[in-house]
C-alpha cells in the first residue's frame, strides 16, 4: 500500500477539498456553523474507493485536519 500523501489544498465558498497523490480527495463543509451542524469529512464527488483507501479513511481525515490545523496557526 502506497503511503497517503496530501498533494493540495484547495478553499471553496463553504467548503474545504483535500486531494490526496492517489487521486482521491475528502472534503468537508466549512460553513456548518450556519446551520447547526457540526463539520464531517466525507470522499470528494463520485471518486469513492474500491481499492482499498476506505480502510485509510480515517488516517486521511487526521492528515486533513492536521493541515487545516497548521494553515490556521499560520
Amino acid at each position: 500500500m502506497e503511503r497517503v500523501i496530501i498533494q493540495r489544498i484547495e478553499r471553496h465558498e463553504g467548503f474545504v477539498a483535500v486531494y490526496f497523490r492517489d487521486g482521491y480527495a475528502l472534503t468537508r463543509r466549512t460553513d456548518c456553523e450556519e446551520y447547526g451542524e457540526e463539520p464531517e469529512w466525507d470522499w470528494f464527488g463520485d471518486n469513492r474507493p474500491d481499492d482499498g483507501a476506505e480502510d485509510h479513511f480515517g488516517e486521511r481525515v487526521r492528515l486533513a485536519e492536521d493541515l487545516m490545523q497548521a494553515d490556521a496557526e499560520a
